[in-house]
Order: C-alpha cells, then sequence, then structure tokens
C-alpha cells in the first residue's frame, strides 16, 4: 500500500480545508493505574474496530478518581490512536455510546468536533487516511515496533469542511454501503468455517463412525517413538557446534507447516542426531491457545537437518505398523481433539498436554490395507476441500478490503 498525502483524498479541490484544530477540539486522556481508586471501562487502541470503524469493546481497569472525570468519553467523540505498531498506529473510531460510561486510554487522541464538523464525517474522513496508509512515514517513533502520532500533528491535519448537509449525506452513503459490506462479510466468514466444518465432518466419519470402532486399540507409544525438541534459552553447549534450523510453533500448523520465518540454533553433532526431522515425521505442538493443542502435520526433508524445539513433539511411526498419513488425520480429528481436550493441563485460555498424555494417546490401528485406503481417500477429498478453502479464503480478503476502497472513493469524489 503506499501512503497517500491528505490532499490525495480530495484531490479535486472540491471542499474548502481547514486545520483540525480550527474545527475540533483535542481533549485530553488519562493513563490507567494499578494503584487507582476507581474501576472504569477503557476503551483502549486496540478495541478501535477495523471495519466500520467503531470501538468493539472495552476492558476494566483502575484510574485515579481526580483523572476519571476528564477522561469520560462523550457520545459522537472520535479517537484516534497516537501510539501503536506501525500498521495500527493512526486508526480511528467514533464513540457511539458503548459501553456507557467509558473513559479513553491515554494512548488514543480524544477529538470533540465543533459546530461546522459532523463527528462521522470526521471519524470516516480519519479513518480514510489510516486505511490509505497516510500515517505510515509520518507516525514518529526510532522503535522498530511502536510508532506514535503527536496532538501536534493531528491539530495541524487539513482535513476537507464542506457544508454539514454534504458531509451528512456522504456519511450517509458510506454507512449504507459499508453495511452491505458488513453482510457480505458475515457470509465470506461463514463459508470458510463451513469449509473447515467439512474437513472435520470428513474426518469424524474416518475415526469416529463404521468400521473404525472395532478397530483394534493400542497406546501410541507401542507404535512410535515419541520425543520432545531442544530448549530454547538454555546453557551454550559445550565443545564444537553447527547452526541448523528449528520450528517451532508458529511453524506447525493444522495439516501444513508455515516455513517462512524458520530460525537457527547452535548445536553438537550428538544432538543434531537426536533430534534431526527424518520424512514422515509426525509433528505434534503440546499447545498453549486451544487452537494450538495438538496441532501438527508431516514432516517432509522440507529443510536439509532441521530439528524442532520442546514445545513440539516428534512422533516417529514404525512404518511396517503405521502410515504417517493416517496417524496425522488420527491426531487432528474430532477423535484426537477430543483425547487432547479432555487430558490437556488448562489455565485460563491456555491447554497444553505432556509426553505422558501422548504416549497414552488410543490410538486407532487397523490393518495396512485398511489404513491405506482410508488415506487414499481422505488425500482426494482434502484436495477438493483445500480449493474450496482457497476460494472461500480469496473472497473473504476481497471482502476484507472493500471498506479501504469505499472511504478513498468517498473522499476522492469517486463513490
Amino acid at each position: 500500500m503506499n501512503p497517500v498525502a491528505a490532499t490525495d483524498l480530495d484531490s479535486g479541490g472540491r471542499w474548502p480545508r481547514r486545520h483540525l484544530k480550527d474545527v475540533a477540539a483535542l481533549l485530553p486522556a488519562h493513563s490507567v493505574a494499578a494503584a487507582g481508586d476507581m474501576n472504569v471501562v477503557v476503551i483502549t487502541t486496540a478495541r478501535l474496530a477495523e471495519s466500520l470503524f467503531r470501538p468493539s469493546g472495552a476492558k476494566k481497569a483502575r484510574m485515579r478518581a481526580e483523572d476519571v472525570a476528564g477522561a469520560a468519553v462523550s457520545l459522537g467523540e472520535v479517537l484516534v490512536a497516537r501510539s501503536n505498531t506501525a500498521d495500527l498506529v493512526g486508526r480511528a473510531a467514533m464513540y457511539m455510546g458503548e459501553p456507557p460510561g467509558a473513559v479513553a486510554s491515554d494512548l488514543t487522541i480524544r477529538i470533540r468536533s465543533g459546530e461546522k464538523l459532523y463527528p462521522e464525517f470526521l471519524s470516516r474522513y480519519l479513518s480514510a487516511l489510516f486505511v490509505t496508509g497516510y500515517w505510515q512515514d509520518r507516525a514518529g517513533g526510532t522503535s522498530g515496533s511502536m510508532k506514535k502520532i503527536t496532538r501536534a500533528q493531528i491539530s495541524l491535519l487539513e482535513i476537507p469542511v464542506p457544508a454539514l448537509e454534504v458531509q451528512r449525506s456522504l456519511v450517509e452513503g458510506v454507512n449504507q454501503l459499508m453495511t452491505e459490506v458488513e453482510r457480505a462479510r458475515t457470509a465470506a466468514e461463514a463459508q470458510v468455517e463451513s469449509v473447515g466444518l467439512l474437513r472435520s465432518a470428513v474426518l469424524r466419519s474416518a475415526f469416529s463412525e463404521g468400521s473404525s470402532k472395532s478397530w483394534p486399540v493400542v497406546n501410541l507409544e507401542s507404535v512410535s517413538e515419541i520425543v520432545s525438541g531442544v530448549t530454547l534459552g538454555r546453557r551454550p553447549p559445550v565443545g564444537s557446534t553447527r547452526a541448523v534450523q528449528y520450528l517451532t510453533v508458529a511453524n506447525v500448523k493444522d495439516g501444513y507447516l508455515n516455513l517462512e520465518d524458520v530460525r537457527s540454533i547452535e548445536i553438537t553433532d550428538s544432538e543434531l542426531e537426536k533430534w534431526r526431522l527424518e520424512s514422515g515425521d509426525l509433528l505434534l505442538t503440546e499447545g498453549g491457545d486451544p487452537d494450538k493443542l495438538g496441532r501438527g502435520t508431516i514432516w517432509r526433508e522440507e529443510l536439509p537437518n532441521c530439528i524442532h524445539q520442546n514445545h513440539i513433539f516428534r512422533v516417529r511411526f514404525r512404518t511396517s505398523e503405521v502410515l504417517p498419513e493416517f496417524a496425522a488425520a488420527q491426531a487432528s480429528s474430532p477423535y484426537g481433539k477430543a483425547y487432547f481436550f479432555a487430558h490437556a493441563k488448562q489455565t485460563t485460555g491456555i491447554a497444553t498436554i505432556n509426553q505422558r498424555v501422548l504416549r497414552a494417546f488410543p490410538f486407532l490401528r487397523p490393518p495396512m490395507p485398511e489404513q491405506e485406503r482410508i488415506v487414499a481417500d481422505l488425500r482426494a477429498r482434502s484436495e477438493e476441500i483445500e480449493r474450496l478453502r482457497r476460494h472461500a479464503d480469496t473472497e473473504l480478503q476481497a471482502v476484507k478490503a472493500l471498506p479501504a476502497a469505499l472511504l478513498r472513493q468517498a473522499f476522492t469524489g469517486e463513490l
């Protein structure tokens, strides 16, 4: 995305332009404090929504009583994220009264429109600047992760100020289109979800219904070797070492590998022999977020001399007894997920399994010809499901891009 200039959003010069400070007031915000004496509901920068650009939630915190009144947000105020990551700084939203009694985070800039500026017009214009990349090269900060917009930058921002009836008309048109976009987005997300449910249904039919109920059941450790990987942050090994690539939980997805970012670590030759991945190894994550619990896929020698970190289990099968693809499908099926969730150690929002739980996994082991038949059937169905997934995901990404396009068109006279 190429950053735009503010004037690019009114390139025809249709409307008079004013500094924001001349048509709106910049209001104070106060920081939350653990030692504060009042409970408050705070609208943080993370809660400035993406599509309709309105607050989507808030968090509870504490604030000093003397700061609460000055930080309270009024209906129609526009909030701008003044400090955030480079891709989120400058995100804007208008407070619509929900949640009631909210206060603004000190990482936001509060703006109250004057009599010549319709609040939602301002919100939409600032949102248009955000989605068209206006702040990418203008936000300051030397940190690689956090960028900042100053109050001076906001106050001296030149914005178009047409007649109020023009502002209202433009907002009504944008809102109508955004409502249609939200409907399309909901439908696209439902389509993506339905493809995921289709895959789950196929796996359920293979491992929870029909002939699967008569298959022999053995502990997973009886047909495989289960090994945890290298611990990061350990003491450097003694002796000569070499740098090798290793997989993290971020690399191991449900049914595939993401190898865009693979890091390296120094290990000894003996450690390489212990942890080196071989084609056909099943990689399973120990957990974290619930969606990472027992998530995994098959290693196909995608990288030479690659190992795995300790939050990933390597399951190596005796291939005369088990097809790795059959085992991978079983682990990711509703049958496998149910076992992992039932035996995971769970805390708030976190679920993990250990080697003991994985070794005791009740592995369904039909005869090899039956495994081969099921793998062939799943492979054929998976190809069709993957085609549907790519199509659904392409549609969803196209819908997600519509708000930015509509806002740009609205303020360039193309709408």
